[in-house]
């Protein structure tokens, strides 16, 4: 059976989530306790006593948890090693695409690079119908660019 510090100790340490935290915090809590009963053996009371006494006197140990959980920080431990593998990762990406010519200018198109309506003027014919209005995100029709059929037809 667990004595009355390891098992508060334990209640405790359930709502730590960092393991880091858990070990620190058991080791504090058991030197308290430890001080706390011996204070009270001092006074003449029996050491079981002075034992539960010093337990009750720590409070719930599950809000003492949920305190000290916000104090010590979760971090899985393989998190910073995946992040710095992640950063050499794309140093040596970014290092190898420099060292074999990758620039900008050969694999993206630019503003200026877009192809240019033709010279001639667009001719349009017949009515417009209909109530619409355009908007931000539409743009009139042009049947002048080469993708059209009017275009391919004339």
């Amino acid at each position: 059976m667990l004595n009355p510090f390891s098992r508060y100790c334990e209640q405790v340490c359930r709502l730590i989530r960092s393991k880091d935290g858990r070990a620190a915090v058991t080791e504090e809590l058991t030197a308290h306790l430890e001080d706390h009963a011996a204070a009270l053996e001092d006074r003449g009371v029996p050491p079981d006593v002075a034992r539960e006494r010093a337990v009750q006197a720590m409070g719930d140990p599950y809000a003492l948890g949920a305190a000290l959980d916000r104090l010590y920080p979760y971090c899985p431990r393989r998190l910073p090693i995946l992040f710095t593998a992640l950063a050499l990762l794309f140093l040596l990406l970014g290092a190898f695409l420099l060292s074999h010519g990758f620039q900008l200018e050969e694999r993206f198109l630019f503003p200026g690079d877009y192809p240019s309506p033709p010279e001639e003027p667009v001719l349009s014919t017949g009515t417009a119908r209909g109530t619409g209005r355009l908007g931000i995100y539409t743009r009139p029709r042009c049947t002048a660019w080469p993708h059209s059929p009017a275009f391919r037809a004339g």
